[in-house]
């Protein structure tokens, strides 16, 4: 391990003995000493979980962490120490429509004061309030376009949010090259914390990169 991943290392390992009591590693003995590794977890505290894995598992590893919690402070300076990589995502990224939609009874949609060609592209979710999210699939103008699916319901003057489509391909590379290089990944593919006494469901990121990596 590199001297500063071994100090957050040692440090996490200390904070959490002051916080719980009796910590239980199972199964730690069926960890590789060495070739590629993903570690995956659930994720019911945003911070917990992943000082978990730094703290106990005797591998150098990387976390895939939020990429705004890379620019936060103390957080995101001990994600860079522990050489994690930032994942971009669109509910990060979310942004107010410009104009109002209207549906026309199928999956075309129009606009007012918009600018589709502009503002979305392909495989964008458009977040519609009670009427639900759907995926574009066609830009056709500034004032038409086509969903994946119809529409649950009728609207007119409808304000919405945007969740941008991501281009993941250079998670996946880093993700890749860590993996064939011999090191071990940590992930949390229910892709957020929550509070939940069961699973959200798994996004499926981590097969592909398992997947790429083989």
């Amino acid at each position: 391990m590199a001297l500063g991943y071994q100090i957050v290392h040692w440090f996490f390992r200390f904070v959490l003995n002051i916080f719980f009591r009796d910590i239980t590693i199972i199964g730690k003995e069926n960890i590789p000493k060495e070739g590629a590794v993903i570690f995956c977890g659930n994720h019911n505290n945003q911070f917990i979980d992943g000082m978990m894995i730094f703290a106990y598992c005797q591998r150098e590893s990387s976390l895939l962490v939020a990429e705004k919690s890379m620019h936060r402070r103390v957080i995101g300076d001990f994600a860079k120490l522990m050489n994690s990589i930032p994942v971009a995502r669109p509910q990060d990224k979310v942004f107010n429509g410009k104009g109002t939609l209207k549906s026309s009874g199928d999956t075309l949609v129009t606009g007012t004061d918009t600018e589709f060609t502009k503002t979305l592209k392909p495989g964008d979710v458009l977040k519609l309030g009670a009427i639900g999210d759907y995926v574009v699939k066609e830009i056709v103008s500034d004032t038409e376009l086509h969903f994946k699916e119809v529409p649950a319901g009728v609207f007119d003057n409808q304000k919405y949010k945007v969740l941008p489509k991501i281009d993941q391909a250079e998670i996946y590379s880093k993700v890749w090259e860590r993996l064939n290089q011999g090191g071990c990944i940590g992930i949390f593919p229910e892709g957020g914390s929550h509070d939940r006494s069961d699973l959200l469901p798994l996004k499926a990121g981590v097969t592909l990169m398992a997947l790429g990596a083989m």
